[in-house]
């Protein structure tokens, strides 16, 4: 097999326009596999093995040395991190497009995170000794993974710069934004966020309780700025968000489509 399905997100540059990237223009990972040399993602793929994995199933845990990387085919990969007093914080839903593994694949050394699979998924594991000769054959393309670790820099530097300059009122509005550019699809409602998310894994991408994640998505709910389902989230109103972000509010309404 030598192809990968690209971003889902790849031609939605018209909803992008109604949001606020907040930076995800150029972290937007799922979009590194269109920038590779056309000659490049075969030579990867024919060297990758299938492997699928049932939902909760562990690619592999923080402080283990990877493998190789994991091309995501299908589904969606959680990363996560556990503190020593037992709390999840939820990195990143990465999705079909995206890699994991790279990291620890690249240096030798033992994963900054856990990974495992969101759903049903099925990936291309490309063996780290594998990758490594094709580097060391052609080190011109080491250029390329490097493009894509400083985007994980940057995602990284901005979760710190939000965890300590925004409320988590504020922090919360931002990620449900961020969420909508990447993984949004409009419908008469307002925008959608495509995946399956809940309460306590958003709590995990803030570092806050469920409790006072629950307790600002009722007010936006009620403010009438999101519709709130189970495991869905529908963003009706960016306008008031983005000035939730800001520190203002305002009283207009933007909806799309």
């Amino acid at each position: 097999m030598n192809e990968m399905p690209l971003s889902k997100n790849l031609h939605q540059a018209e909803l992008r326009a109604l949001l606020p990237s907040y930076g995800l223009d150029s972290v937007a990972l799922g979009e590194w596999l269109s920038s590779l040399p056309p000659e490049l993602l075969p030579l990867l793929m024919q060297a990758t093995q299938p492997r699928a994995y049932r939902n909760g199933e562990m690619l592999f845990h923080k402080g283990e040395r990877t493998e190789g990387i994991y091309f995501i085919q299908s589904g969606e990969v959680r990363a996560s991190s556990v503190t020593e007093d037992g709390r999840e914080t939820l990195l990143y839903l990465f999705e079909p497009g995206s890699c994991v593994g790279l990291v620890s694949c690249l240096d030798g050394e033992p994963s900054p995170s856990s990974c495992h699979a969101h759903g049903d998924t099925v990936v291309r594991f490309l063996p780290r000794h594998l990758l490594l000769g094709i580097l060391d054959n052609e080190p011109h393309y080491y250029r390329h993974f490097t493009r894509l670790l400083l985007r994980w820099v940057r995602g990284l530097l901005t979760v710190v710069e939000d965890q300590a300059v925004l409320d988590i009122r504020a922090r919360l509005a931002k990620r449900l934004l961020q969420l909508a550019y990447l993984y949004g699809e409009v419908t008469p409602e307002g925008i959608l966020i495509a995946m399956r998310l809940s309460q306590e894994e958003l709590a995990q991408m803030l570092g806050a309780t469920r409790q006072s994640v629950s307790q600002h998505v009722s007010d936006f709910r009620e403010r009438g700025w999101l519709r709130a389902e189970p495991g869905a989230f529908t963003l009706v109103d960016i306008a008031a968000l983005q000035a939730c972000v800001q520190g203002s509010s305002v009283t207009g309404k933007h909806r799309p489509g």
